[in-house]
């Protein structure tokens, strides 16, 4: 499947990618510690990410 993502504001990539990382597992929970590392982001870009 091909997805245009890079015609996407980077706050929007970044809901996307989020959501893609959590559709994607298939444990019943993740940590936010696994996340951030899996994703490479930091706490702010996360929570940015959520806000937005």
């Amino acid at each position: 499947m091909m997805t245009a993502s890079w015609v996407l504001e980077k706050q929007d990539q970044d809901k996307l990618r989020l959501c893609q990382f959590l559709t994607s597992q298939v444990a019943d929970f993740v940590t936010i510690r696994h996340l951030l590392a899996e994703l490479g982001w930091t706490r702010y870009r996360f929570g940015q990410a959520l806000a937005g």
